[in-house]
């Protein structure tokens, strides 16, 4: 930070060092008069209480007209970020008014308003692109992986609004608002010096102008420039403490009709939909192999999505976390349990799952504050907290360290051993299956289908010790899958 103050403050005296030089070479204070007369000409404007009229009456068109562009342009974005017939039918009226010259609204302007109206008028249509482009930009990116998780999940509109759609709008948003800002300030001063406003920083510069004044308008411009400059500052500074505190309080709320409704349904598959057809039995462990692009995850978000419109709950843990980035570990845990519990057995639940997983002591952290493994975890945490009969993993172990992966392995047992669920494992690891599953299914694709199935007998070890040292019935399922997936790739 000193050192950016200090390259600043070099810069501006290497730039008044050159102005005094060419001061010095031209000799002629009406074409570049010298530091001295700028300094007087400054301590004239500041003795001078019209200069503060002017900066004031300047000041309020900035705020007048950047309300109106903001409230405009935040519809026209919204609009436009959830309807793409919207964007591309205003589309072309925002280029227009982009490509348009300041010069050429303030002339045409100049027909049709009085001069107070017309610098609000042109800066209010200079920020109006930018802030509609911006929101709508926002609106757009909203991750859609996120938003399919609040789906699974059961989050409200809401509850999806404030932990998905708002972070991401934020940025755009903070980024959008702040540039607007600027080019307000800076076409209300171009429509003053053109319109003539009784009061207005354009108005003295216009004056000074006529008076030929050189100096006055140099000091004047200064004046106009640094106090644009430290309201901007000051506006970016509000703008980021709000955002930054946009935050979301897991809300919960009683819905009996989800916790009921989830016992009634089977889980099954249908050939015409999904490929092949198939069983899942209550309470089984099923382990999903088949090679790369087969169809694997785009079958478990079928099945998922077929459930979800039966009225059945299903708990996901996808390849990467999904995490709500602006919620800490627990607030991820509880928010969807919070949705079909009451608050005391929502806390409770997440509590219980967040020390059986090891994250009690990260549990009031952000998921970029912790590991890649953490988060992965946490993730699992949250597919138990959340109350269902089936639980879908897709790789969800990949990219795992072995350590790691022993410990999620374990974890995902001893849970299981508390909450008894239905649980197709979608994985490229052989082992991985063997050691975990009841049975797996190798399957070949596109569309996926089944090529045999393999039942494994109940290990009395857990699951990370025979994933490190697996015994002979682990080592024959192991071969028997491999001929198989090597035999469908080669066929």
């Amino acid at each position: 930070m000193i050192k950016k103050i200090c390259l600043g403050v070099l810069s501006v005296l290497v730039l008044c060092a050159v102005w005094q030089t060419v001061s010095i070479c031209v000799n002629a204070p009406l074409l570049a008069p010298g530091l001295n007369d700028i300094l007087f000409a400054l301590k004239d404007l500041l003795s001078s209480k019209t200069l503060y009229a002017a900066l004031g009456a300047t000041f309020i068109r900035c705020i007048y007209a950047f309300f109106l562009a903001s409230i405009t342009g935040c519809l026209l974005g919204a609009a436009g970020g959830i309807s793409k017939s919207f964007s591309d039918f205003i589309a072309i009226p925002l280029w227009c008014i982009k490509a348009t010259p300041v010069v050429a609204l303030i002339l045409l302007a100049l027909f049709w308003l009085k001069s107070n109206s017309i610098p609000v008028f042109v800066a209010c249509l200079i920020a109006l692109p930018v802030i509609t482009e911006s929101l709508k930009e926002g609106i757009q990116s909203a991750d859609k992986k996120l938003l399919e998780a609040a789906n699974l999940y059961g989050l409200t509109r809401w509850q999806t609004i404030q932990t998905v759609r708002i972070p991401a709008l934020i940025p755009f948003a903070r980024q959008g608002l702040s540039s607007a800002y600027g080019l307000v300030w800076k076409a209300v001063a171009a429509g003053e010096v053109l319109s003539l406003p009784q009061n207005g920083m354009g108005t003295v510069l216009s004056l000074q102008q006529v008076h030929l004044q050189t100096a006055h308008v140099i000091a004047a411009t200064l004046i106009l420039v640094f106090c644009g400059y430290v309201s901007q500052i000051i506006f970016s500074l509000i703008v980021r403490t709000v955002s930054d505190t946009h935050s979301f309080r897991t809300g919960t709320q009683k819905n009996t009709a989800t916790c009921s409704a989830q016992n009634e349904c089977s889980i099954t598959t249908d050939e015409n939909t999904d490929g092949f057809s198939h069983t899942f039995t209550e309470g089984s462990f099923t382990a999903l192999i088949a090679r790369s692009g087969a169809g694997k995850t785009t079958f478990l978000n079928a099945l998922a999505k077929k459930q979800i419109e039966q009225n059945c709950s299903v708990s996901f843990v996808f390849q990467e976390p999904r995490l709500f980035p602006t919620l800490t570990i627990e607030q991820n845990v509880m928010l969807a349990a919070g949705n079909v519990m009451s608050k005391e057995q929502a806390l409770e639940r997440t509590q219980h799952i967040l020390k059986a997983t090891g994250l009690s002591q990260l549990a009031q952290r952000l998921p970029d504050q912790v590991s890649g493994g953490e988060r992965q975890r946490a993730a699992l945490a949250r597919a138990f907290a959340y109350p269902s009969k089936l639980l879908l993993l897709d790789e969800a172990f990949q990219s795992q360290d072995i350590a790691h992966e022993c410990m999620l392995l374990e974890e995902l047992q001893t849970l299981l051993s508390e909450q008894k669920r239905t649980v197709i494992l979608v994985t490229h690891d052989v082992r991985e299956a063997c050691v975990t599953a009841d049975t797996v299914l190798v399957m070949k694709g596109f569309p996926l289908r089944m090529i045999q199935e393999v039942n494994l007998s109940k290990q009395k070890k857990s699951a990370a010790e025979l994933y490190v040292t697996p015994d002979n019935s682990i080592l024959t399922a192991e071969h028997s899958i491999h001929t198989l997936l090597l035999n469908s790739t080669s066929a």
